[in-house]
């Protein structure tokens, strides 16, 4: 196998990596965000929160999306700079 087959693999190995990882932390960042949702926090299941209360409860819904989406974006970035 030449060289760029090589480094082809090896970026294909770290993508898996990362994307092994991004799901290993997927549970444990769903279980901080489903706290901070929670009545002793933002208390976002409430109807008459404030306007910021609520777009920060949007924020916070969306943190594990972008995680997920974030870190696969970087190990296709990864592969894809080492077969150049």
């Amino acid at each position: 196998m030449n060289n760029k087959g090589q480094i082809a693999i090896l970026g294909l190995m770290v993508l898996l990596f990362v994307v092994v990882i991004a799901i290993a932390l997927a549970d444990p960042l769903g279980e901080i965000i489903a706290g901070s949702r929670d009545a002793t926090q933002l208390d976002c299941a409430n109807a008459s929160i404030s306007t910021g209360q609520r777009i920060t409860c949007l924020a916070v819904d969306l943190t594990l999306p972008l995680f997920i989406v974030a870190v696969i974006a970087i190990g296709i970035m990864y592969m894809g700079n080492k077969m150049k």
